[in-house]
């Protein structure tokens, strides 16, 4: 099992959601004598206590950066606050960039940056 889809099964599920449906995926691995589909659970359980012992984004609130953050790098409150969050912890889960401060805050400014750009072609073309 890869980080990234461990990160986001524990995105969807929660830590308890994810060793549930771990224990249930080895377990009808196991009732059906599937090697493969064993080491599969088997892998998914190690790659998730590696992600958690480790301290791996996979939620809003573990995000280095908030919406305060991005209202103050001039985003106006709303629906596009969550929006650019959501994306960064997007790029975070993926492994595009780390959940460091400094890295976030230079992100959200490009993000600003290219979302201001696609906005003034899009009044050019009207």
């Amino acid at each position: 099992a890869s980080r990234e889809s461990v990160r986001r099964t524990l995105h969807r599920l929660g830590v308890h959601g994810a060793q549930v449906y771990a224990a249930a995926r080895a377990a009808v691995s196991a009732a059906k004598h599937d090697d493969a589909g064993t080491r599969e659970a088997s892998a998914f359980w190690s790659a998730m206590r590696t992600a958690l012992a480790e301290g791996d984004c996979y939620s809003l609130a573990q995000l280095q950066v908030n919406g305060t953050d991005v209202m103050e790098a001039g985003v106006r409150p709303g629906r596009d606050v969550g929006r650019i969050l959501s994306r960064l912890l997007d790029e975070v889960m993926r492994g595009i960039l780390l959940n460091e401060r400094s890295v976030l805050l230079a992100r959200l400014r490009t993000m600003i940056q290219e979302e201001s750009a696609e906005d003034e072609e899009s009044e050019t073309v009207r």
